[in-house]
């Protein structure tokens, strides 16, 4: 049936949306984390960043 496919894929068209969405939200998290623990010392703070993620 025509329209219950119309109405299928605009169901589909919204969840994508909501997909790239949540992928933008979390690359910006990412890259806001690796800002914070930019390498001065290169195991500080990747052991920052193991703590920070476990105490989460």
């Amino acid at each position: 049936n025509w329209e219950s496919f119309k109405v299928t894929y605009k169901l589909f068209q919204r969840e994508k949306s909501k997909g790239k969405e949540f992928t933008n939200a979390a690359e910006t998290l990412i890259s806001q984390i690796n800002k914070r623990y930019k390498p001065k010392d290169d195991m500080k703070s990747t052991r920052k960043l193991k703590e920070s993620l476990m105490d989460g």
